[in-house]
């Protein structure tokens, strides 16, 4: 009984043509760039935005730059299980909201970032924690949408999420260091919309092709690598429990 759960819960084919040819997975992967390069500037270069640019010291800068990446855990947690708890809303739609929560809500607490002045330091790290704290939404979004769409194959979806969020840890440092020169208001102010920028764009092409609903695919192939292995065991399984009987 254990072996047939086993082959009928992992199909041997991974279907790459429909996979890469999937827009919804495209809109889940694009959105997971803007995002996790997004993620990648909070969590290498806000120490250099508290201590070069804000003058705390190196403790402080150290301390306050962990604050958003703790909020941002949180949210995690609570919008993965908000998004469970909401039964009226289909599947699609909870995933587009929750996307625009982490991506297009948080660009604008990036816009607003863009332009408070140096010496707004709290008022600085309060939008900053926003920013970041709703980014976390992307739980209930994207990743939740790549999920959902490739069902039995969501551990190569979310596998290329993996692969993005790597990459863009080597992308986001020549990106910001092109922007941002001399730690100035106006490097900074640059630096905050370009990325707000980067969110909008990506959570519109989300919003546009992302589908939360099960690809003809995941159906398909299981059927097809599936029924007969299902009936050679289901024969065994019968003939067995029929000679105990």
């Amino acid at each position: 009984m254990i072996s047939l759960l086993v082959k009928t819960s992992r199909p041997k084919d991974l279907p790459f043509r429909h996979i890469l040819t999937s827009l919804s997975l495209w809109a889940c992967w694009i959105a997971s760039f803007g995002d996790l390069i997004t993620v990648q500037l909070v969590s290498q270069f806000n120490p250099q935005y508290m201590k070069n640019y804000l003058d705390y010291d190196v403790l402080s800068s150290g301390f306050l730059a962990a604050l958003p990446i703790i909020f941002q855990f949180l949210t995690k947690l609570s919008s993965g299980i908000i998004s469970d708890w909401i039964t009226f809303i289909n599947e699609t739609w909870k995933t587009k909201i929750f996307n625009t929560i982490a991506l297009a809500v948080a660009a604008g607490f990036f816009i607003i970032l863009a332009f408070i002045p140096q010496e707004k330091h709290l008022l600085a790290i309060i939008i900053m924690i926003c920013a970041e704290s709703v980014m976390g939404c992307n739980t209930a979004g994207f990743n939740k949408c790549a999920t959902l769409h490739s069902q039995q194959y969501a551990y190569f979806s979310m596998q290329q999420i993996m692969n993005i969020w790597a990459c863009t840890i080597f992308i986001e440092p020549f990106f910001v260091n092109m922007i941002v020169k001399e730690n100035t208001f106006i490097d900074w102010r640059n630096c905050f919309l370009a990325h707000a920028i980067l969110l909008l764009t990506v959570n519109t092409v989300f919003c546009i092709f992302a589908d939360a609903s099960p690809a003809k695919w995941t159906k398909s192939t299981i059927l097809e690598s599936g029924n007969l292995e299902i009936s050679e065991e289901k024969k065994r399984y019968d003939s067995i429990v029929n000679t105990k009987l």
